[in-house]
């Protein structure tokens, strides 16, 4: 009876052993459902402090590397700028003028306080709808000649006035001006003239939407604007923040890219604005932002460690890696290569300190390394530990 109870108990002491020893070997999460106890912050476990080091680096840096990976893409509503060219009727008059060889008939049209800002040009159309021998039309603005031709019955010219030959306070004189030698004769201009006023006209000049980004998207460098759909013609100019990326034509399919260190991207609110061009009018629809982290080469990593003989042949003892991830650029799997057995752990990892069990059998006493490197993803490593416990 005495030898089954001894038995017994050495069955339960084995068991509880067993247990304790798996226990120490389970992540740290999956120890704490065990024990019903809250696990750490994050799903990781942070690090406590070792004497026995095998292997202590206190910044690793960049590990692994990304392709131009998308980290952001907004959409847009439909944009409608206008900002045309118009035309305003200033005056117009019918009106007959006769000249013989002493006077010549006019008639005088005023062009006042016009605004020179908007407009573009003055524009003076004449029409010969009837005529008398053989009169020349001439026009003058001020001490300017600026039309001086004779021209056929039913015929229109236009005269083109810049803004910048305005005053403000300008009077324009359209003369039946008397040709040829029969000067006992009379000649005459039965004429119609209109003047116009060709005005830039403010209708939606611009367009203001608000884009919120989030913290993630400030680590682009790189910003990319479609248009899918463009209808109209001008020069129109985008702006981030006040800061433009963009100014010249569009069209359907448009797609053009830009540096965001210089555009004052915040977390949040930040300001996209369309900005029509004087003569400009646009529909724009299927328009997209994203940004993009720039490309770069993949990195690894690899650190030379010893192991104690005694460490290897412990069968209490145990080897762990312990691996700070301060950041994720790129999200993906962490390689941990051991060699020389070339032995890889492929781990996903968050940002925090993981721990991990490395088997003594992918470990020698002499000549190891660990190579940390990444297939897909980009991460800013701070310290790496190996330890035995």
């Amino acid at each position: 009876m005495r030898k089954a109870q001894y038995a017994t108990t050495i069955i339960i002491l084995a068991l509880l052993g067993l247990i304790l020893l798996y226990l120490m070997w389970v992540p740290a999460s999956e120890r704490a459902r065990i024990l019903n106890e809250t696990p750490p912050s994050g799903g990781v476990e942070p690090i406590t402090a070792h004497d026995n080091y095998l292997l202590d680096i206190r910044n690793v840096g960049l590990i692994g590397g990304s392709q131009g990976q998308r980290i952001g893409s907004y959409s847009i509503g439909d944009v409608y700028l206008s900002y045309p060219l118009v035309q305003l009727l200033i005056d117009a008059s019918k009106t007959t003028l006769y000249s013989n060889i002493i006077s010549s008939g006019s008639k005088s049209f005023n062009i006042l306080n016009l605004n020179s800002t908007n407009t573009k040009e003055v524009v003076l159309e004449i029409t010969l709808n009837k005529k008398e021998g053989i009169p020349k039309i001439k026009a003058i603005m001020g001490e300017n000649v600026i039309f001086d031709k004779a021209i056929s019955e039913g015929e229109t010219e236009k005269v083109v006035i810049p803004a910048n030959m305005l005053t403000g306070n300008d009077t324009i004189n359209v003369i039946c001006s008397f040709q040829g030698f029969y000067f006992w004769t009379t000649q005459s201009c039965d004429l119609s003239i209109s003047i116009y006023q060709m005005k830039y006209k403010q209708e939606n000049a611009i367009d203001l939407r608000t884009l919120v980004l989030t913290r993630d998207n400030l680590r682009a460098t790189i910003l990319r604007l479609n248009i899918g759909e463009a209808r109209g013609d001008g020069t129109a100019k985008i702006d981030i923040n006040g800061k433009p990326i963009y100014t010249g034509k569009l069209s359907s399919n448009f797609t053009m890219e830009s540096g965001t260190i210089a555009l004052g991207l915040v977390e949040g609110a930040n300001t996209l604005s369309f900005i029509a061009q004087e003569g400009t009018v646009y529909s724009l629809s299927n328009i997209k932002i994203e940004f993009y982290l720039p490309e770069v080469s993949r990195v690894e990593r690899t650190y030379s460690f010893n192991v104690p003989k005694d460490v290897l042949e412990s069968n209490t003892t145990i080897v762990k890696l312990m691996v700070n991830v301060k950041r994720i650029n790129v999200p993906g799997m962490l390689d941990f290569t051991f060699m020389p057995g070339h032995v890889t752990y492929e781990r996903s990892v968050g940002e925090g300190f993981n721990h991990f069990v490395i088997n003594k059998k992918d470990l020698a006493n002499l000549g190891n390394t660990i190579r940390i490197s990444s297939p897909n993803g980009e991460f800013e490593i701070g310290e790496l530990q190996i330890v035995y416990e």
